[in-house]
């Protein structure tokens, strides 16, 4: 699932796969079938990866504190894990910042 969203060079897609996981996870019922379908890493590297458009870093890191919220997805040891790394690095700062 998410594999096709950081491997593309096209940031169009990059940035149509980060909201419509975003919005695809708005939504409680959906998310711990996208953490089983393993978009958790994808959306991690998008939200890290430098020269990227801000507004595509942002979609990704949203989705990430969405999925964060559900009681279903805390069973995934690594989610707060990831959360902590994009704070660690500058992720969730330097996207609400600017």
């Amino acid at each position: 699932m998410g594999d096709c969203i950081n491997q593309s060079s096209d940031m169009a897609m990059q940035r149509v796969g980060a909201y419509g996981c975003l919005n695809i996870c708005v939504q409680e019922r959906h998310r711990s079938t996208m953490v089983k379908a393993g978009i958790l890493l994808p959306l991690a590297q998008l939200a890290l990866v430098e020269g990227l458009e801000h507004e595509i870093q942002r979609f990704a890191v949203l989705a990430l504190c969405n999925l964060a919220t559900s009681d279903e997805t805390h069973e995934v040891g690594y989610l707060c894990i990831l959360l902590s790394w994009l704070v660690m690095f500058g992720g969730i700062k330097r996207y609400f910042t600017t």
